[in-house]
């Protein structure tokens, strides 16, 4: 055996707070440098994984752990921990950015399905109109202006303004809730 092998294997079977922070000394930083290689982004994640593989083989007793070469058996179980926890975020960020589209999915399928019943029902409404007020919300819902239906029409603004009121009135009655009358126009 190498002195330093011996000398870690000493320290090993001490199981001693001492000899956890002589080892934790020696091998924390080399370590974590060894854990960015595999995940440079998530630094706590790596400083996570190491601390905890080196407290779990002080806690659990080094020698239970039957190591021949330390710094062989840290490299590995640090990385191994690395990939276990990327893989766990990798699962939760992916459940959680499913959820959202298919929430949003859900929502604006509802919302289209209620938008186009509404503007179902507001076309019936539109057709049973009596013929003028009917042409007048007809044109205002194209986007003409006042003047563009009065011109149009050759019927006055007032006339418009009028006959757009009556049409809400009578929309407003004839539809269920009319505050979703006012969402579509």
């Amino acid at each position: 055996m190498k002195s330093s092998s011996a000398n870690q294997y000493n320290k090993l079977t001490t199981n001693s707070k001492s000899s956890f922070k002589s080892i934790f000394n020696e091998f924390y930083k080399p370590l974590c440098l060894f854990g960015f290689r595999f995940c440079s982004s998530h630094e706590f994640i790596v400083e996570d994984c190491v601390q905890e593989v080196l407290f779990k083989c002080w806690n659990e007793g080094w020698h239970s752990q039957k190591i021949s070469n330390l710094k062989s058996y840290l490299y590995t179980a640090v990385k191994n921990r690395i990939f276990t926890e990327l893989r766990r975020h990798k699962l939760e960020d992916n459940y959680s950015s499913s959820l959202d589209p298919e929430q949003e999915f859900s929502q604006s399928f509802e919302n289209v399905m209620i938008e186009e019943e509404v503007k179902l029902q507001l076309l019936e409404s539109v057709n049973q109109l009596p013929d003028q007020c009917r042409k007048i919300f007809n044109l205002l819902i194209q986007g003409a202006s006042y003047n563009d239906v009065a011109e149009a029409l050759d019927i006055s603004v007032n006339t418009v303004k009028s006959q757009r009121k009556r049409a809400i009135d009578i929309l407003k009655d004839k539809i269920n809730d009319g505050e979703l009358l006012f969402l579509l126009i």
